[in-house]
């Protein structure tokens, strides 16, 4: 083993710019990928290198949160000592300078080939151990046994253990790549389709698995224009339950007998056809598999059919020289975000009152029910609150060009992003942070006069967090976050949902802390399960009194995916009043977490342009799972907006500090990631012809 010692300095963004993974053979921690600079413009640092120490510290055979925390808590100069085994001391070929070896998984996705080496093996590497008979490598027959295996779909082995390159191959599509060397040269494709052909297209949507005397399908190109009122001329078959659609019959005298290519397998389009179809030579019985890629979608007769580019999506961020095409988004010219912050922050409720006939409220209402799905049943509304079109363009973050989330910068983000999903390094980071001990023992929670103020008697405040009321400093199941956000600080009031004993207490919490967003992030009812008691007033001009406090419902709007009240709360014994908007977020699914990050966001941009004083209170039903998600990611959006670099590790730290449990489960946390990721593809899906760099004159 050759050492070296390599020192870079932390990019803007606050990363080294690779990912690192520690062998089972050796316990050892190795480089894994290369994935932006500084490490890729040093140059020094290779896949496959050993850590031997990191700032001093021997990290040879530490446990993971002690080498994880070695690494993070590194100033802007991190000095490492790597150990590079002699048959990497050569770098290996580009990608692109080595032919592909295409190997087509069998149907139960099998390749046939058994591998052996991976980092912290005597290999240090990944090799061809043995090619299994009859397989599709052994059919192929290119890939011999001690074969060096450099890329698998793109991406080098040099860093990987041999767990990561099986379940590379495993997470590959059906038409695998590979790149190989053979006593240092590189391996040629010795399959038919492996062979470049100026006659054939070289991209292939169908194939076939056969055994000796029968042939491959080769694709080829054949164009049709639909006659004015006619027809095609061909009759198809298949394309239900997944099989292949195929040609039945080419009709006499039609267009395609006039075209005279026999033709099978097509994925057609109407009017002008573009159609991919396999010329068949000899046919016996082939096993046909389609394989989607994707941008295709499928058409009800199973027809795989090339889609036209996704509209742009409304939830994307923008830099402020960028203008706002009628194409890109619906929203007029006159309705920046800026004034519609304005607008929403300036609407008084009084206003809104004064706006109201009574041909807006109905005595015939009785309370609101709930169907199947939880949704409120009710249609008592007021004037419209807030639009669609307003909500699409509070969504807009707007960083510069010169910002860390522009450009290539957060292509090469996007990127390592994309990689710690894919490779499952986050949920090792999430269960790092459950190793986080309370900070103390909640004994005010834990006292025999609150336990019944407890929806689940194991999640608890922490004493020195609490919200504590008035000046007996009486219980409630709340605690304070506090978060910082650059220089500035959001502070929030993270509880559990209202029992029916609670709701006095309730709203003495938010009026005591002049709170003016509750943010609810559960049901009532879900999987048959209460989950929060209703504490609100839910008609239009019945006010609800709840203890000292008399809560005026003076508008509401029930949007898809979230509910707006605007609550009038008047202090009985003074008659003071304060205004809060009640902001219902309806389309988190009972099991699980949202598909999409879109609604989720405009929920939370809308209550950020909304807000302007008190803590921002949110609340689930135990006030630490999608409490946690709404809150770091509420952190996420501002810190990209604020141009600051985000460690989603430390914003979660940060809120256990002070609540214990915040995000339950490793898919809340990862969703947070997916919010980040989605969020930045926005930038490059809208924007990202308006920041590639000019060519040189």
């Amino acid at each position: 083993e050759f050492e070296l010692t390599v020192v870079l300095t932390k990019s803007r963004s606050g990363s080294f710019g690779f990912t690192i993974t520690r062998s089972k053979l050796d316990n050892c921690y190795y480089i894994q990928d290369i994935l932006d600079n500084p490490a890729k413009s040093d140059g020094r640092l290779r896949a496959g290198d050993r850590l031997v120490t990191v700032n001093g510290h021997d990290v040879t055979s530490v446990a993971d949160d002690v080498a994880m925390t070695i690494l993070r808590s590194s100033p802007r100069k991190l000095s490492m000592t790597l150990g590079r085994s002699v048959t990497n001391l050569v770098a290996p070929p580009s990608c692109d300078s080595l032919p592909d070896i295409v190997l087509h998984k069998t149907p139960s996705g099998q390749l046939g080939i058994k591998l052996t080496g991976g980092i912290g093996s005597r290999w240090q590497g990944i090799y061809c151990l043995q090619v299994v008979p009859g397989s599709p490598a052994s059919e192929e027959g290119s890939v011999q046994p001690n074969d060096k295996i450099l890329y698998i779909c793109g991406r080098c082995t040099l860093g990987m253990t041999l767990e990561d390159a099986v379940k590379a191959c495993e997470i590959a599509p059906r038409k695998v790549k590979l790149k190989i060397i053979r006593e240092e040269q590189p391996v040629n494709p010795k399959a038919k389709w492996n062979v470049h052909s100026g006659a054939f297209s070289t991209s292939f949507s169908f194939f076939s698995q056969w055994s000796a005397g029968q042939v491959a399908l080769l694709p080829g190109d054949v164009e049709f224009t639909k006659p004015e009122g006619g027809g095609l001329g061909f009759a198809l078959i298949g394309g239900t339950n997944g099989s292949l659609l195929r040609v039945k019959e080419i009709c006499s005298g039609g267009v395609a007998e006039q075209d005279g290519k026999r033709s099978d397998c097509v994925g057609t389009e109407p009017q002008y056809m573009n159609l991919t179809v396999c010329i068949v030579n000899e046919l016996r019985s082939c096993d046909i598999v389609s394989e989607p890629t994707s941008d295709t979608v499928v058409s009800d007769a199973g027809a795989y059919i090339t889609s036209s580019p996704p509209p742009p999506r409304r939830l994307t961020i923008v830099t402020d020289d960028t203008a706002i095409t009628q194409d890109v988004s619906p929203l007029p010219p006159d309705s920046p975000r800026k004034r519609i912050v304005t607008k929403l922050l300036d609407q008084s409720c009084k206003d809104i009152r004064k706006t109201q006939s009574d041909g807006w409220s109905s005595e015939e209402e009785e309370d609101d029910v709930f169907d199947a799905t939880g949704q409120e049943m009710t249609s008592q509304t007021g004037p419209p609150i807030v639009s669609e079109e307003e909500l699409s363009t509070l969504a807009f973050i707007s960083p510069a060009k010169t910002s860390q989330y522009s450009g290539s910068r957060v292509k090469a983000l996007i990127r390592i992003l994309q990689h710690q999903l894919d490779q499952q390094e986050l949920v090792k980071e999430f269960t790092a942070l459950e190793h986080l001990k309370p900070t103390d023992n909640c004994l005010v929670g834990k006292a025999p006069e609150n336990r019944n103020k407890n929806r689940y008697r194991d999640i608890l405040p922490y004493d020195e967090t609490r919200v504590a009321l008035g000046d007996n400093q009486d219980y409630i199941n709340g605690s304070y976050i506090h978060m910082h956000v650059g220089d500035e600080k959001f502070l929030y009031i993270s509880c559990q949902g209202p029992l029916p004993s609670t709701g006095p207490a309730f709203w003495q919490m938010i009026w005591e802390n002049k709170s003016d967003v509750i943010a609810m992030m559960t049901q009532e009812v879900e999987r048959g399960r209460i989950k929060c008691h209703k504490y609100w007033p839910e008609q239009l001009g019945v006010p609800l009194d709840v203890g000292r406090y008399q809560l005026h419902l003076d508008n509401q709007q029930f949007l898809e995916y979230f509910h707006i009240k605007v609550i009038r709360m008047v202090e009985i014994e003074t008659s003071e009043t304060h205004f809060l908007r009640h902001l219902k977020f309806t389309h988190w699914p009972d099991h699980g977490v949202p598909k999409s990050s879109e609604q989720l966001v405009r929920f939370i941009r809308y209550l950020r342009a909304v807000h302007h004083k008190g803590p921002v209170t949110v609340h689930c039903s135990a006030g630490i799972g999608r409490t946690g998600v709404l809150i770091c990611t509420d952190v996420i959006l501002s810190l990209i907006e604020k141009d600051l670099p985000i460690n989603v590790s430390d914003v979660v730290k940060e809120m256990r500090l002070q609540r214990h449990g915040m995000i339950q489960t490793k898919e809340q946390y990862l969703f947070c990631y997916k919010v980040w990721l989605e969020v930045l593809q926005g930038i490059l899906e809208l924007h990202g012809n308006q920041w590639q760099p000019e060519s040189p004159q």
